[in-house]
């Protein structure tokens, strides 16, 4: 296990510098980083069925330039929650140096936090 997580330690490291401020890459290579952290965060979290609400709860997810949460998402509480959190992690560092070095402003409007999560037709939905 440890060494997962070395590996995968090594290979965020590696991807972030692609989001590092004095090396070079595109804005187009660093949001595509971006995304693939997302789309990984996106399916780890929704690997299961919704069938009871109660077994789900949600995070924030992302980070506006001026803070705060870009918005939620919903997970299975019987996943590998600290992987998940990881990831999450991981997006909003990336994401702040995104951010920083590409001068990337947001509406600085505060994110509203969901009540809870519904199940519908077997997928995780938000409520608000």
């Amino acid at each position: 296990m440890k060494k997962l997580k070395l590996i995968a330690f090594s290979v965020f490291v590696a991807m972030l510098s692609s989001c590092d401020p004095d090396q070079e890459s595109t804005q187009e290579q660093d949001l595509a980083y971006l995304n693939q952290l997302l789309s990984e965060i996106e399916v780890l979290a929704n690997s299961k069925d919704c069938t009871d609400a109660a077994e789900w709860d949600f995070t924030g997810i992302g980070t506006k330039s001026c803070g705060g949460y870009v918005g939620f998402i919903a997970y299975h509480k019987d996943i590998d929650s600290e992987l998940l959190f990881q990831k999450i992690e991981e997006h909003i560092e990336a994401q702040t140096i995104y951010n920083q070095k590409w001068g990337i402003a947001s509406d600085c409007a505060i994110t509203v936090e969901p009540t809870g999560v519904v199940c519908e037709e077997g997928k995780a939905v938000l409520t608000y």
